[in-house]
């Protein structure tokens, strides 16, 4: 039988029950359990050195199939603790040599994750991503590109398409970074993130107070009504990945 040395670790909490993580299935298959040290508490699962050691690890997280399978597995195991009580996220990957690196990392970095923790506090991420919206310039487009009785009526329709077009979208990206900023006011935190896509021009991450939340609906569900051309997507509530401090993470 294969020794499981290493611990994967999923978050970090201030107190975590033992049934909360009941049942659940790491990244390994393998049931995670609790550490506490340093007044925190981590959710690690023990895992196999042929499969999480750091070639293994960086050959798994370079196949999709393999990522997608991993990073599911890790976010069920975060995001069922945070449903229950306030987390620090860690990275996807982390991984410590046994019991006694974890025991290292609890209590090397006690203040760090308190202070996250503190932050955290009855807050939740939310994203909001902005997009054009195609269905709207393929009609536009299709009107506007109808060859009529000329070679140079054509090209006059092309050119004015295309300036409507530059004109369009130069209008629904300011109208997104309205939404960003109104969006800004109301959080505790905020980040802008890499939009993916040609048609995404809007890609926040938003840390909300729970309170706060029908005001995030609102901002989002009435500014852009009145702007033909923007579309936007709310995703949430996550626990709060996107604000977790670089200097707090192993």
């Amino acid at each position: 039988m294969v020794e499981r040395a290493l611990r994967y670790l999923y978050a970090v909490s201030r107190r975590v029950e033992l049934d909360w993580v009941y049942g659940l299935r790491g990244v390994g298959g393998e049931q995670p359990h609790v550490v506490a040290a340093g007044g925190v508490t981590a959710v690690v699962g023990a895992v196999d050195q042929a499969e999480f050691g750091v070639d293994a690890l960086q050959g798994a997280l370079a196949d999709p199939v393999r990522l997608e399978q991993f990073a599911r597995a890790h976010h069920h195991v975060v995001d069922s603790l945070a449903l229950r009580t306030t987390t620090v996220p860690l990275r996807m990957g982390t991984v410590c040599e046994g019991l006694a690196g974890v025991l290292a990392l609890l209590t090397g970095h006690p203040d760090r994750f308190r202070s996250l923790l503190d932050r955290f506090e009855d807050h939740q991420e939310w994203g909001v991503k902005g997009y054009l919206d195609a269905d709207c310039a393929e009609t536009e487009d299709a009107a506007a590109t109808y060859p009529g009785r000329s070679g140079t009526e054509y090209l006059l329709r092309r050119r004015a398409a295309q300036h409507r077009d530059a004109q369009r979208t130069d209008r629904v990206i300011w109208v997104s970074g309205q939404v960003h900023a109104e969006l800004s006011a109301l959080a505790a935190g905020e980040r802008l993130l890499r939009p993916r896509g040609s048609l995404m021009v809007l890609n926040g991450a938003y840390l909300v107070r729970r309170a706060d939340v029908p005001g995030l609906r609102r901002v989002v569900a009435g500014l852009p009504q009145s702007h033909r051309g923007l579309r936007l997507e709310v995703t949430g509530p996550w626990a709060p990945y996107s604000f977790v401090d670089e200097g707090a993470r192993p």
